[in-house]
């Protein structure tokens, strides 16, 4: 009988062990996602203005005063963000805690560059008010392999990470090719039209 048991454990292993999620890596091995995308019929001036709108957009749970840091001369966007990810709860979805992130936009004549990157979980906790809140001292960046005790849940929150970017990097290629009023542009009409006297 035993060996019944231990035949149909091996038989049935590599049905046990779930894939993680592959998340996209940089050189120094950090979870980064970044693509030069390049636009023709847009200008710098256009895909800034389009870049700083994008990165408004960009929320931060708990830090609704947090700003959009951009330089014009630089041509680069940074904003921070988060979102919420969740355990399974008794009868609804409990908050576990936020992933923040990184995003910056780098403008040039030619296209754009996005990278999200810095991702790090922040652990949450009722406080005693019955509201959740983040617990100093509590975080663990994405690219750790292992969560103890909870790596269903970890692999879970890659996972949730993964379609929260993917969903962003769609806003992101819409939004950019958009042309905001009062853009200079890079067609030969337009730059004739605005060297008119």
């Amino acid at each position: 009988m035993k060996v019944i048991g231990i035949i149909m454990l091996f038989l049935f292993m590599p049905f046990l062990k779930e894939d993680e999620p592959q998340l996209p890596r940089n050189a120094v091995g950090k979870v980064s996602f970044e693509e030069f995308v390049q636009v023709d019929n847009l200008g710098k001036d256009a895909l800034f203005i389009n870049a700083m709108n994008f990165a408004t957009r960009i929320k931060r749970v708990n830090n609704h005063n947090a700003k959009v840091h951009a330089d014009y001369q630089g041509s680069v966007v940074n904003r921070e963000g988060s979102f919420y990810v969740y355990t399974k709860g008794l009868f609804t979805p409990q908050i576990h805690g936020e992933i923040i992130y990184n995003l910056r936009l780098e403008v040039t004549d030619e296209g754009y560059n996005y990278t999200f990157t810095d991702f790090v979980f922040q652990y949450y906790k009722k406080n005693r008010y019955g509201q959740y809140a983040p617990v100093s001292g509590k975080k663990k960046p994405l690219e750790k392999e292992k969560f103890a005790g909870m790596n269903d849940t970890w692999h879970a929150h890659k996972e949730t990470t993964r379609l929260h970017v993917e969903s962003h990097i769609r806003a992101l290629k819409k939004k950019m090719k958009e042309v905001p009023p009062g853009a200079r542009l890079n067609s030969e009409e337009d730059l004739e039209e605005m060297n008119r006297p």
